[in-house]
């Protein structure tokens, strides 16, 4: 049975105590905003392809999901996710492309200001 991804703190980016509306630094605010992208790249690689691994993933066909997509298996089309989000994540966030007016708005998930 696959584990569910969870993140801490469970409410991620909405509990106001680990991401701060106003952090200290620039440093403080890209980690803000690259901690869940972690913890989302730490259970793909370490959870989720060791589970879908052992239970025959590779094994399972699949159709393309985009124009160009050659990976025949689930666990191709998993490994080549992980290769794009690896990227992402060592790329970081670009100098200069958050602004202070995108920190200092509102929260908003699902219709909700918070």
């Amino acid at each position: 049975m696959l584990t569910k991804l969870q993140f801490e703190p469970e409410t991620g980016l909405a509990d106001h105590t680990a991401y701060l509306t106003a952090p200290d630094s620039e440093d403080a605010a890209r980690e803000q905003l690259q901690r869940p992208h972690n913890q989302t790249r730490d259970y793909l690689n370490d959870v989720l392809l060791a589970e879908l691994q052992e239970s025959g993933a590779s094994e399972l066909g699949a159709g393309p999901l985009y124009a160009g997509d050659t990976a025949g298996s689930v666990m191709e089309k998993l490994l080549a996710l992980r290769a794009a989000i690896d990227e992402i994540v060592s790329a970081g966030v670009p100098d200069g492309s958050i602004t202070t007016d995108k920190l200092s708005g509102d929260l908003v998930i699902d219709g909700g200001e918070y």
